[in-house]
């Protein structure tokens, strides 16, 4: 693992160093300070899901800022080492679940848990695809989380994606709010326009 530059940029743990693992490529924190920033209080007292959690920095810059429950899923194993070192570091692993798996996987797991989110941060790996196939497979697991029933009326969803993969398409069931961009990276923020829990996204 290593420390290099990564750290919390505000919040309870405002200024905190975190690990990350050989080979990941953790957003920079002048896209996470961009992210919450846009989100402002919507992250307090929000249930937040983590996928493709990497060092685990944007769910634990959100429990930083206020929120109140933060699953993270990440599938590679070095990855999760880094999160349990920074949980263990931050005093935070009680108020963090982690799982180690697949984000294709997550939504029957969580929905058998009976988890449901109000925001989903979304960073996905770039190298592991092209095109449109990385946007593609997040708008998949996002959608099922939805037909699950674990995603809140209005919950907020925000993917972070290369600049040429055009993350804008529309998802059945959510209404993209607004596209921003830092350099070559873009933010996606889709809002879900679903009713209660069990109701399936709307078409």
């Amino acid at each position: 693992m290593k420390k290099g530059h990564l750290r919390i940029v505000a919040g309870h743990f405002g200024g905190r160093r975190l690990v990350s693992a050989p080979g990941t490529r953790p957003t920079e924190e002048r896209v996470r300070e961009a992210i919450f920033g846009r989100l402002g209080t919507e992250v307090e007292a929000a249930r937040v899901l983590d996928l493709y959690a990497g060092s685990g920095a944007l769910g634990l810059e959100a429990l930083s800022r206020g929120a109140r429950k933060v699953v993270l899923v990440e599938r590679d194993g070095r990855a999760v080492g880094a999160i349990e070192a920074n949980l263990a570091a931050l005093g935070a692993a009680d108020e963090v679940w982690c799982l180690r798996l697949a984000a294709r996987r997550a939504p029957a797991v969580l929905a058998e848990h009976g988890e449901v989110f109000d925001l989903v941060l979304a960073d996905p790996p770039y190298e592991e695809s092209a095109g449109l196939e990385e946007q593609t497979a997040v708008a998949e697991v996002v959608q099922e989380l939805a037909a699950l029933g674990c995603l809140a009326p209005g919950a907020l969803v925000a993917v972070e994606h290369r600049r040429r993969q055009g993350a804008t398409a529309c998802w059945p069931g959510f209404e993209t709010e607004a596209v921003r961009e830092y350099g070559d990276t873009h933010v996606t923020y889709f809002r879900y326009l679903g009713g209660s829990r069990g109701e399936p996204a709307g078409e």
